[in-house]
């Protein structure tokens, strides 16, 4: 497998029993796997080689923020940042640039942990040297993990559709196909 680029960058609490850190070379076995399990186009992944998805994770950890959590020493899940330069917000209170944000556990881990995890990273992210204006996501409701709740506890508020557009939206309309941002509903917040 190729060697990705190491950021080194680590957030964790006070006892050291979260910790939210960048990738590293180590991580990339079990994330492999945890990369065809979670990915969103996870019918496309299963159709690609072993040597295909190494190439994505490692064109994807070169162009995202791809974080490891940990709890108690042990990695359960996934934080990755996309800078999305397609996104245009016409509400001026948010500030370029803008960053998609990916949450996703693979152990199970209870709500209160939960809790704790988002608000460690929410309340830390700006402490990193990457340049983020705003956080968003985009929920979609009939998810059974959206954590839409927990979101909206820590800030982020939901954004009418009319104040955003994405340029992908043009590309949709353009080849006739279903507009995936049509049925999701946009949650955003000023880092």
């Amino acid at each position: 497998m190729q060697k990705i680029k190491e950021n080194n960058f680590v957030i964790k609490n006070e006892f050291d029993q979260i910790i939210i850190r960048s990738i590293k070379n180590t991580d990339l076995l079990f994330y492999k796997n945890w990369f065809k399990n979670g990915h969103i186009l996870k019918d496309s992944i299963d159709a690609l080689s072993e040597e295909e998805v190494e190439d994505w994770i490692f064109l994807d950890t070169k162009t995202n923020y791809t974080f490891i959590i940990e709890f108690n020493k042990k990695p359960c899940g996934e934080i990755v940042l996309m800078n999305d330069t397609t996104l245009i917000v016409s509400d001026k209170s948010y500030k370029k640039p803008y960053y998609s944000i990916m949450i996703k556990f693979y152990e199970n881990i209870n709500n209160n942990n939960i809790d704790d995890i988002f608000n460690l990273f929410v309340t830390q992210i700006n402490k990193l040297k990457i340049n983020i204006g705003t956080l968003y996501v985009f929920i979609d409701e009939k998810e059974e993990q959206n954590y839409t709740d927990i979101y909206i506890k820590y800030g982020f508020k939901y954004l009418n559709k009319e104040l955003c557009k994405s340029k992908l939206e043009k590309f949709f309309e353009k080849k006739n196909m279903e507009n995936p941002y049509k049925k999701l509903k946009m949650l955003i917040k000023n880092v």
